[in-house]
């Protein structure tokens, strides 16, 4: 690690994230600046007598052998990869770690920079249950959603709306074309133009009855609400 004194050395010191240089071949923690020490609970005495394995319930010396190989075989310049660190209480907290062989230092070092996900994990969980929760809502409800990317023209569909389509649990990368290909006949100029004027007049909301035709022949009504939105 630089120097503390430097201007690099205090920026790493000051780093909000885990910085922590360590011994290629003993593990032994070296240098380790502030935003680790106080998140793992440990004094820089402290870590001085653990190795980076101590810190990593889910690795055992074999594990994390194959996984820095690709630096020791220099076949990849740094590893990226999720884990858990355990801090001087017992607890455990979700990283994202980012792993650099040192070769030209005598001796070899590790240089890891830590980022902690647990807040990030957190919100992925609950993003993963709203869209459950969406998901079962639109299926009670007989409501699908989708929107297009007017550039490209491909969709995305919701559950519920590859089975208004008759799709049943059929999935595939939708685009508009084969939303279009839905449309009844007698009906389709009339709901394509009321996309037209949405995109024309700046995203307006729209709102129309049509009838579609699903996947077996079968022939729908539905009800359909939505508006262009422009980044």
């Amino acid at each position: 690690m630089a120097d503390i004194s430097s201007g690099l050395g205090r920026m790493i010191e000051e780093s909000l994230n885990e910085v922590y240089i360590f011994h290629a071949d003993t593990l032994r923690f070296g240098p380790v600046n502030r935003g680790a020490r106080e998140n793992l609970g440990y004094s820089s005495d402290e870590l001085k007598t653990l190795t980076s394995l101590d810190i990593k319930p889910d690795y055992t010396p074999e594990a994390f052998n194959a996984l820095v190989k690709p630096l020791r075989d220099g076949v990849e310049q740094a590893v990226t990869f999720q884990t858990r660190h355990r801090r001087k209480d017992g607890s455990d907290y979700d990283v994202e770690a980012s792993l650099q062989l040192m070769q030209d230092q005598d001796p070899p070092v590790f240089l890891a920079i830590i980022n902690d996900i647990t807040e990030r994990l957190k919100m992925e969980v609950r993003l993963t249950e709203s869209e459950v929760h969406l998901a079962n809502a639109q299926r009670i409800a007989h409501v699908g959603s989708f929107d297009t990317d007017l550039r490209t023209l491909d969709s995305h569909w919701s559950a519920e709306t590859f089975r208004i389509f008759g799709y049943g649990e059929e999935r595939f990368q939708p685009t508009f074309d084969i939303s279009k290909s839905h449309f009844h006949p007698d009906d389709e100029e009339r709901a394509l133009q009321l996309f037209r004027d949405s995109i024309k007049a700046g995203g307006p909301s729209y709102s129309a009855d049509y009838r579609i035709v699903q996947k077996g022949g079968a022939v729908r009504h539905v009800h359909s609400e939505g508006e262009t939105v422009f980044d």
